[in-house]
């Protein structure tokens, strides 16, 4: 049976929000393992729970060291290449939604464009 989608929203209750914190983490971890094992990747996760001054580390503290000087250690350029932010996610996505509203257009017989940023396109 599939489940419910979750809404993601802050709980204001604490009891909850500790037991769903520690349920996730755990996921959390044991997704990083799976697929630095499945993927052969390097991965590393760090989590700071709240309170703590020492954060939880995957693969292992040393391990993560390692990893983050791999990283480090690349040229800036390398670094970034593949790096985005949410702006820089959001901004790309826009972009493709613009190009699939301009492919609908010309399928459907429409050329007009979609207006730039801060603006709500009508279709006509």
């Amino acid at each position: 049976m599939a489940r419910k989608k979750v809404t993601l929203q802050y709980t204001p209750n604490d009891s909850t929000r500790r037991g769903t914190f520690k349920k996730r983490h755990r996921g959390l971890m044991k997704k990083a393992s799976e697929l630095a094992i499945l993927c052969d990747v390097r991965a590393c996760v760090l989590v700071y729970d709240e309170g703590e001054m020492v954060p939880e580390v995957f693969p292992s503290h040393v391990g993560a060291v390692k990893i983050l000087n791999i990283f480090k250690n690349m040229p800036e350029l390398e670094q970034y290449k593949k790096m985005m932010n949410q702006e820089g996610f959001l901004r790309e996505r826009i972009d493709k939604l613009r190009d699939q509203l301009r492919k609908f257009g010309r399928e459907a017989g429409t050329t007009r464009d979609p207006p730039a940023q801060g603006h709500v396109w009508q279709p006509p």
